[in-house]
This record gives C-alpha cells, structure tokens and sequence, in this order.
C-alpha cells in the first residue's frame, strides 16, 4: 500500500466521539477497536472495546465498550502481579485470535476493586488475552484449577 492510500484512508476515517460515565468524553477511529472473537462472560451483546492505558494508571488499564458506555472493565498486566502466571491455552484459542508468536499476545486479567482497594481482586481463571497486532481478543477460560477467579491482587 502506497503512502498516498494511507493518508487516504486515515483521511476518511470517522471520528467517533464516545461519553463513558468512568472515564468521560473521549474521540477514537474504528482502528482504535480492540474485537472481541467472544464475548466476555455475562456481556454477550458486546464485542468491540478501547483498550485505554496510561503510564498515569500503569499496571492498570481500561478496557471500554463502545457499545455500551457505561460497561467498564479495569484490566491489569497479570505478570506485573503473578510473574509465575504461565495458563496453558490450547491450539483453538492461538488459531481464533490469530496469534503467530508469543509476542502478539497480552495477558490481562479483570479486576474488581471493592470499597477497600486493598480488597481487590484478579480473575486468573478467564484471562483475556489479546493479540496487540490483530486487535482481537478473547477471554480464554482455564481447565486449570490453579487458578482462582477472585485472587486477591495485593497480599495483607
């Protein structure tokens, strides 16, 4: 593709403007998107999110649907927390999410922080997982017993 076509196409790309009541006004592109190849558990309805991170918030991010604003999930890196987290994912889930090599995958596990953040807890059972080339996600649900879905993110 020539650069011409690409300054085309980013030419013609819409801007959406997008009202989330956790993280307020922002504008994206339909190259922002982040696909969800399946839905996250209870959330069936909903496939495309904005993966949002910053070094402000780092290890944590945001993962916003766009097709319900007010549907928003905190993620974090769980290798950042676990660095001995090592799930074992089947052929299936590398072939649906198109992931050639380890290093198109991220590990990111939905945390759900209480009154007390100090409560809050990591789901380690049904990571998702996202291919950062294809921007296609998944959350991949472990046969792996190991692994609980409400660990607690900081030890007391």
């Amino acid at each position: 593709m020539s650069a011409q076509k690409v300054l085309k196409k980013e030419e013609n790309m819409e801007k959406k403007v997008l009202n989330s009541p956790k993280l307020g006004k922002f504008e994206y592109t339909e190259d922002d998107l982040v696909t969800m190849v399946s839905p996250i558990l209870g959330f069936n309805e909903l496939s495309d999110f904005l993966f949002i991170s910053s070094e402000e918030f780092y290890p944590f991010s945001y993962f916003q649907s766009v097709q319900d604003e007010n549907v928003t999930f905190i993620l974090a890196d769980i290798k950042i927390f676990f660095p001995d987290y090592s799930p074992k994912f089947n052929k299936r889930d590398y072939k649906v999410l198109q992931i050639e090599k380890d290093e198109d995958m991220a590990l990111f596990g939905l945390v759900v922080v209480k009154d007390d953040p100090q409560d809050a807890t990591i789901n380690l059972k049904a990571p998702v997982v996202i291919n950062t080339n294809k921007k296609l996600a998944k959350q991949i649900i472990l046969e792996d017993d190991i692994y609980k879905v409400k660990t607690p993110l900081f030890s007391k």
